[in-house]
């Protein structure tokens, strides 16, 4: 009787193993540096709330901070929202013991992530004082007179004679 035990399958299972707990160990960490970038900026969001805020040299303007807020808080109802329309859909059944890290997750992806997808303009050169340009309406002097538009001539009907001369 032959002991072949040369199948190398535990192997393959052991090295598979090892690559899912470090993949899942790497989504861990990314999880909790999103999250805790999403509370520092979150953080500063609400400094700049109303008025800018500035730390050395980051400048945030009270319209940055209002879209990062308002992008997480979006996020943080889109996740949830999807994982309901996913358990109705594809008949799952999803553990709400887990909505606050749904939450959380959708927030700092709402946030985080969108505004690291529509980049940085700190790389383009503004001019402070064409940041914000009103435009005043032209004063009347500049304006060229208008004169009334000449009337329209009085309507007349058509006249519906078809008919050939007779000679």
């Amino acid at each position: 009787m032959s002991n072949n035990n040369n199948d190398d399958s535990s192997v393959y299972l052991m090295a598979f193993a090892f690559i899912s707990a470090t993949c899942l160990l790497l989504f861990v960490f990314l999880f909790v540096v999103m999250a805790f970038i999403a509370l520092v900026f979150t953080v500063l969001a609400l400094l700049a709330w109303n008025k800018p805020y500035e730390i050395g040299i980051l400048r945030v303007e009270p319209v940055e901070a209002r879209t990062f807020v308002g992008l997480g808080v979006c996020g943080a109802i889109t996740v949830p929202v999807c994982a309901e329309l996913v358990s109705v859909l594809a008949d799952y059944q999803v553990n709400w013991d887990y909505l606050h890290l749904m939450l959380i997750g959708g927030y700092s992806l709402g946030s985080v992530g969108i505004f690291a997808l529509m980049g940085d303009d700190a790389d383009v050169p503004v001019n402070e004082s064409t940041r914000y340009v009103q435009i005043d309406p032209p004063s009347a002097s500049l304006q060229k007179p208008t004169s009334a538009p000449a009337p329209p001539p009085p309507f007349t009907f058509a006249s519906w004679d078809d008919e050939e001369p007779r000679t």
